[in-house]
């Protein structure tokens, strides 16, 4: 019978070979990309269409920017059918604000009491619901009469439903995700929780940003277009050609597909409202349109993490493009 010592220092061995090859291979690969910029903000949107919050730190999981256990965009407002709202319904979801304390989401609006959400609700398979995001039906938590309540009278609507992606609950399968222009560009197993356009992240390009507000009026921020990470750097609409990134140590990103904007973008996050002026969107449409995605201009990508890692705000990101003959925006 072999030693147990010895058993467990061959496995250690073999896990720091392994990490070490690992690690390597990560480095060489880099070799192959070229340093764009940096990371300059990772957000995160635990509530579908709700307000979010800015991190220095957090971990790039596949299923999205998760911090404390703490997933994006994995609680969703529906209404009592279970069919998804947002702010196209109600605007006034963008003032509700969230942040994290200790093993609990706090949900705050103007005029309401502060509201408590444990993060990780014990599982209870009586309070599973059935949802809709778009066309994919989904499952969720329910989070209680309380929260519901909170919601209602926040929305001045009764029945509000506060759902939750508990980690055991079906995710959607970005694979199956269709548009009008095509097929998503996903792999088998990548997923999201409640995300729009089922994948784990929104990546923005701060140079683009400030390319569309040398044409505005009134200049926006990013708080219009919700991403996940700004990239600071690279040349306006760089994106265009992104086909990975590599991102600190050892995070690997693939990028989906360009994001189409749609009426969101015209909601202002401070006031709740839209725009009476259709601004930024309608400078969107003479900027960013293209023929194939019809009357919704482009603007960031969508991407799925392949490997995993922690990611920080100054963390180099590298890039490696796409082959000419795919550039197609």
């Amino acid at each position: 019978m072999d030693n147990p010592g010895t058993v467990l220092s061959t496995l250690a061995l073999t896990s720091a070979i392994k990490y070490s090859f690992s690690l390597v291979s990560w480095k060489q690969k880099k070799k192959k990309y070229e340093l764009i910029g940096k990371v300059s903000e990772i957000n995160t949107y635990p509530i579908k269409s709700c307000g979010g919050f800015g991190l220095y730190s957090a971990d790039a999981t596949r299923l999205g920017i998760r911090v404390n256990g703490l997933y994006d965009r994995h609680w969703l407002v529906v209404k009592p059918n279970g069919d998804f709202l947002t702010m196209r319904q109600y605007p006034q979801l963008a003032l509700i604000e969230t942040r994290v304390e200790k093993d609990d989401l706090v949900v705050m609006a103007s005029g309401m009491t502060d509201l408590r959400i444990p993060l990780r609700p014990p599982s209870d398979r009586s309070k599973l619901r059935r949802c809709r995001v778009w066309e994919n039906q989904l499952q969720g938590q329910d989070c209680g009469d309380e929260v519901s309540q909170w919601f209602s009278e926040y929305l001045k609507t009764e029945g509000i439903r506060l759902l939750f992606s508990a980690p055991e609950l079906m995710k959607v399968q970005t694979e199956s995700k269709q548009h009008p222009w095509g097929n998503i560009v996903a792999s088998p197993g990548d997923q999201a929780g409640y995300q729009d356009e089922c994948c784990g992240y929104l990546i923005m390009n701060q140079q683009s940003l400030d390319e569309l507000n040398r044409k505005l009026v009134e200049p926006v921020t990013f708080d219009r277009f919700r991403p996940n990470l700004v990239i600071d750097g690279a040349p306006p609409f760089d994106e265009d050609t992104w086909q990975e990134l590599a991102i600190g140590e050892q995070l690997n990103v693939r990028i989906l597909e360009p994001c189409a904007r749609c009426q969101l973008a015209t909601i202002n996050p401070e006031k709740g409202g839209k725009s009476e002026d259709g601004e930024p969107l309608k400078t969107l449409r003479r900027m960013r349109c293209k023929e194939k995605y019809g009357n919704f201009p482009l603007f960031g990508v969508l991407a799925a993490v392949d490997e995993e890692g922690p990611i920080n705000i100054g963390d180099p990101v590298y890039v490696l493009r796409k082959p000419q003959q795919d550039i197609t925006v």
